[in-house]
């Protein structure tokens, strides 16, 4: 596994060692240590005592991942795992989430991260490579996270606030009680954000409430609510090049003429009951529904005359959308050939309903509407996992999954008023050989497959409505072997992992006009690389953790399309060989963290990367960078409440790169491809300060 997972510093007196870990991330719960893929975790004290403006902060930890855009609420935190996800223009792609075991990934492959605080994380387990074998619609692996959970006992109350540059400044409330056969935790935060560029403002507020209650017959039933109200994120869009030697903090002048940004309100909930009727079976089951209201201005107006009484899609985008499904699996722990087998098998049922239009937008107001329709998708599917130790050493892991995918798309302002369908019907496998070396050390290596949907948005024709035939879902093989383990009295624990990913089909994003991204398919790509990830206590109150990545990936077989009148971009071209856009070939992080006897804790991290490609041809490419930041934090302890201010900087030697690039946004209203808004300029210094407590 990952060596990113977090543990706190030790006492006075106690000896530093790695725990053992427990991830539930394969649908199996065993010890990534044994399981043969790369699976990461990362504890609490990944978001203990920092700033915790998004997920990144944790998520920098893992060999792999690869995260951008931290500063840009309207677009999300863009995450990549191996690559896989960097095009999305928005949200997560290419990857499954779960939140408390609940899917955030809704039927079409899409998700959203925004109504959940990063304060509250206190675990992460990741699984990178594909991982369709169990999970679906996803090609670069799972997130699993888990939120402030209810205490077995007795009750707490906490709360923070927190200040910092570009008039950031959060309040944070928690708290959690346990009484007989029931167990509570409720957490609840704002964070608003003035923006270091212009036009960047942003305001989330969120809940979220756990109940828990034992049943007589030993079941745990578990009720989830949570609730999301984000009525600022505005989006100062992307910048030329030239535009970024000008002026950092300026907004793009589209963004501005046309108020580019969104509003959201979420609200959801989750059932989920468990049991264990014996040592060797264990049950889960869950139901649940969730609401997003979705408002967007795009930075164009739209609505240009295409003919037949057509209009080119509008600039504002609102829907509203109804996700909900049932899920359960069974985990049974048995013996085959005399030897231990445990065996998963489950089943998952989705649906996805948006009703969605759009509007000119007229300088940030609603004009014509030209577009008004029903988005549906609907997901069955049902997996098997079975791991065999079949002898002392060794370990086998094999598994299938079948998907049926059926997406639809009504337009209600077709004069014929056609609904058009396309139906998936998708197998996927993951099989897996682990070998134990020593005790504590372990090889592994395994085989899968994967693949991924276009999502609704991608699958839209936004020239002549409906479903987009040409448009096929993406198909990944992978192969990975690689080796971990723990070594010096647990005091270190290491990964290395080499994979390679060839896919066919995949989905890119290109732009044509001042209009919706459209997509098409790729002939093939391939993904090569090595991770490297390491943890260790070197003395009793020294932390380090480190993670590196290094890869190649490229286009096999891509012709890209031409737009006319942009210099350089005049002609189609074969791009076999020219790096995939969006991922750096090598990113890396490092953390030094010192735990005083006397209650201060002193961290110093390292965010390094590579420069990264913004078009397909090549001709567009951020600057690699090296962002250091200082932490500290001290933690006062009494009977009744335990105290901890804590401050910190980022970017201390003010390293002038870009938070975020935004893929082949040249478009035909470009003089050039080098006129394209790809960068989004990072702050420079910045400085958090805050004080949270506890009482218990």
């Amino acid at each position: 596994m990952s060596l990113a997972a977090g543990v706190p510093g030790p006492a006075a007196g106690e000896e530093a060692a790695l725990p053992p870990v427990v991830a539930a991330v394969p649908r199996l719960d065993v010890d990534p240590d044994a399981y043969p893929a790369a699976v990461s975790v990362v504890g609490r004290e990944a978001y203990a005592d920092r700033r915790r403006l998004s997920l990144d902060q944790g998520l920098d930890r893992v060999p792999g991942v690869h995260t951008q855009n931290r500063y840009n609420a309207a677009q999300d935190l863009r995450l990549s795992v191996r690559g896989f996800g960097a095009r999305s223009p928005f949200g997560l792609r290419g990857v499954r989430a779960f939140v408390d075991d609940v899917p955030y990934t809704v039927a079409d492959g899409q998700s959203q991260l925004d109504a959940l605080d990063p304060a509250f994380v206190e675990r992460l387990e990741v699984i990178r490579g594909p991982a369709s074998a169990l999970y679906g619609n996803a090609a670069g692996g799972v997130f699993r996270l888990t939120t402030l959970e209810p205490p077995d006992s007795g009750d707490f109350l906490g709360g923070e606030v927190l200040f910092g540059s570009h008039g950031e400044r959060a309040q944070r409330v928690w708290g959690g009680r346990a009484e007989e056969t029931w167990r509570t935790a409720v957490t609840a935060s704002n964070q608003e954000m003035d923006g270091y560029r212009d036009h960047s403002g942003s305001a989330q507020r969120r809940l979220n409430i756990k109940l828990d209650r034992d049943l007589a017959g030993g079941e745990r039933l578990r009720f989830i609510a949570n609730l999301l109200d984000a009525p600022e994120a505005q989006d100062p869009g992307g910048l030329s090049r030239d535009k970024v030697r000008e002026d950092r903090r300026q907004a793009a002048e589209n963004a501005l003429d046309f108020d580019a940004g969104e509003e959201v309100e979420q609200q959801s909930g989750a059932v989920i009951v468990t049991a264990e009727p014996s040592a060797t079976e264990r049950w889960e089951g869950r139901a649940f529904l969730q609401r997003r209201d979705f408002y967007r201005r795009n930075p164009f107006d739209g609505g240009d005359d295409l003919g037949n009484d057509q209009l080119s899609p509008g600039g504002i985008v609102t829907f509203e959308r109804y996700f909900g499904g049932v899920g359960g699996r069974h985990v049974r722990r048995t013996e085959a050939a005399g030897r231990p087998v445990q065996v998963s098998v489950g089943t998952d049922a989705e649906w996805q309903y948006d009703d969605r239009q759009r509007y000119v937008n007229d300088e940030g107001s609603e004009g014509e509407r030209t577009n008004d329709q029903i988005e549906q998708a609907q997901v069955v599917a049902g997996y098997l996992q079975a791991e065999w130790e079949v002898a002392p050493r060794w370990r086998l892991v094999g598994g299938g999954r079948l998907d049926w995918t059926r997406m639809s798309i009504d337009d209600r302002k077709a004069t014929d008023a056609d609904t058009d369908r396309q139906t998936y019907t998708e197998p996927s496998y993951l099989a897996g050989v682990r070998y134990a070396v020593a005790e504590g050390h372990s090889l592994y290596a395994n085989a899968s497959s994967a693949f991924e949907t276009p999502t609704l948005w991608e699958l839209w024709d936004p020239e002549v409505g409906g479903i987009n035939d040409a448009i096929e879902p993406q198909q990944a093989r992978s192969l990975e072997v690689g080796v971990k383990g723990r070594a010096l009295d647990r005091r270190l624990r290491y990964e290395v992992s080499l994979f390679q990913v060839v896919t066919e089909d995949e989905l890119i994003p290109r732009e044509e006009a001042d209009a919706p991204e459209r997509y098409t398919n790729a002939g093939e790509t391939r993904r090569r690389g090595v991770e490297l990830g390491l943890e260790t206590f070197p003395t009793d109150r020294l932390e380090l953790t480190a993670a590196l990545a290094y890869g190649q990936f490229t286009f096999r077989d891509y012709v890209t399309p031409k737009l006319d009148g942009v210099d350089g971009a005049e002609n189609e071209d074969q791009v076999r060989g020219n790096r995939i856009p969006g991922v750096p070939r090598a990113h890396g992080y490092l953390e030094a963290a010192w735990q005083a006897p006397n209650g201060w804790r002193l961290a110093g991290d390292l965010r390094a990367s590579e420069g990264i490609w913004a078009d397909d041809r090549n001709t567009q490419r951020s600057s690699g960078y090296a962002e250091v930041g200082l932490h500290a934090s001290r933690t006062f302890v009494t009977d009744a409440y335990e105290a901890q201010p804590f401050f910190g900087v980022n970017n201390l030697f003010d390293e002038t790169y870009d938070a975020n690039v935004r893929i082949n946004a040249a478009t035909a209203g470009d003089g050039s491809l080098e006129d394209g808004g790809y960068f989004e300029p990072a702050p420079e210094r910045t400085i958090y300060a805050g004080i949270r407590f506890e009482t218990y």
